[in-house]
């Protein structure tokens, strides 16, 4: 049985809200070092997620560096590319 049929990342974009809390937004597009989206943004990292066959997507890891991320994502390549013919 597998866990997750698929991974994917994208970076996330964190805000100000209210009650001294954050709020995050998937950033659609964003590359490392571009810009951030805006003035307001108070840092951008990157999410790997899990795809359950079952339906659904859970957010496994975050990262703030983006060479810890980059090591990550090819691990989870790896892992899914590995395990995807196995029944």
């Amino acid at each position: 049985m597998k866990l997750y049929d698929y991974f994917e990342y994208e970076a996330v974009a964190e805000y100000p809200d209210t009650d001294c809390t954050t709020r995050c937004e998937p950033i659609i597009g964003w590359k490392h070092g571009d810009p951030y989206p805006d003035e307001e943004c108070l840092r951008v990292f990157w999410t790997i997620y899990g795809h359950l066959p079952s339906g659904g997507v859970r957010a496994l890891m975050d990262f703030d560096d983006y060479d810890d991320f980059l090591k990550h994502a090819e691990f989870f390549k790896e892992l899914f590319w590995s395990g995807v013919n196995d029944e």
